[in-house]
């Protein structure tokens, strides 16, 4: 009988050391579990991060659009949180996707309370699928802050589509040539938001109403775009192979200007540089082998023509030297 009675009080000292310890831990989680959001520049597009009590949630990528909260669940950067810890000042995830390879889902916890968490780790980006080939590109800081207490002036209220306006305006200047005037926006950002939300953009865009020169026939325009850029292409609406083209390219943040300069300086890139027409045109052969050529201008724009037929050179050159904003 004796023996009986202390196991039975070493198996309840154990329950209650096992119970308490378990609170302690519970306790300790309790400040991760909550929704958590960190915005990006441009003040629209969020990083997400929500923690069930039942070790369940979701790590995302949203979008406040038009005054609500959109997480972007087709998206390649959603991830259906399975089971989450925190162990030796690190989260832990286990997580569903439709990701080609397994992510690093383990996160280094730099700080956290119930109003924020700072973590390191790998955050995906908007426009560019992960892969075994990009993957170390994505790892970075983020600062969540709890949705409860974020305060600001978020999200971005969208306007009417490019594609469903007469963005330009032609006119005939001889049996050559065309002009293309462009209607131009105080803001440009909400039009872009209301084709795509599949992409970051900065927060203001002023684009001024501009005009160029092109070849006769020039007066078809589609559009492109990706993070914090947009494109708008010129070809032949005769021409269905798109053998020669211009294009007016918005690089919101100069990336692909510097990328393509700091190329030249390290010698990856050969600098075929000449002054036409008072202006700095850069000369290449572009991925598809043709002849190619840009000159940048102020407000994160360059302009650039290809084509495959080499005689059409001089002619795209004049194009391309030929834009001005409108006084």
């Amino acid at each position: 009988m004796k023996n009986i009675l202390i196991i039975l009080m070493i198996q309840l000292l154990f329950t209650s050391y096992t119970s308490a310890q378990n609170k302690t831990i519970r306790k300790k989680n309790e400040k991760y579990v909550g929704e958590w959001k960190s915005y990006l520049s441009d003040k629209t597009t969020f990083e997400y991060l929500k923690l069930n009590s039942d070790r369940t949630g979701i790590k995302a990528i949203g979008k406040t659009i038009n005054g609500k909260d959109t997480i972007l669940s087709e998206n390649h950067s959603f991830l259906k949180i399975t089971n989450w810890q925190i162990e030796k000042k690190r989260l832990i995830l286990q997580t569903k996707h439709d990701l080609t390879y397994e992510p690093n889902i383990v996160y280094e916890v730099k700080s956290a309370n119930k109003d924020s968490i700072v973590l390191l780790g790998d955050y995906f980006e908007l426009g560019i699928y992960p892969s075994r080939l990009n993957k170390n590109s994505f790892n970075r800081t983020v600062k969540y802050i709890n949705a409860k207490a974020l305060k600001g002036d978020y999200g971005l209220i969208t306007k009417t589509c490019l594609y469903e306006m007469e963005l330009f305006n032609f006119e005939v200047i001889d049996d050559n040539f065309i002009s293309a005037k462009y209607i131009g926006f105080n803001n440009i950002i909400p039009h872009l938001a209301g084709c795509t939300q599949d992409y970051e953009f900065v927060s203001n865009y002023i684009d001024p109403a501009y005009e160029l020169k092109l070849p006769k026939g020039f007066d078809f325009w589609t559009l492109g775009w990706g993070n914090n850029s947009l494109t708008i292409s010129f070809i032949d609406k005769n021409d269905k192979t798109s053998n020669t083209s211009i294009e007016i390219n918005y690089d919101f943040k100069d990336e692909d200007k510097n990328h393509y300069l700091s190329k030249i300086q390290k010698g990856k890139e050969i600098e075929n540089k000449t002054i036409y027409n008072n202006k700095e045109l850069y000369q290449f052969t572009n991925w598809q082998k043709k002849t190619s050529g840009k000159i940048f201008y102020d407000n994160h724009i360059y302009v650039s023509y290809y084509t495959f037929d080499k005689d059409k050179e001089e002619v795209l050159k004049e194009c391309i030297s030929s834009f001005r904003y409108k006084n």
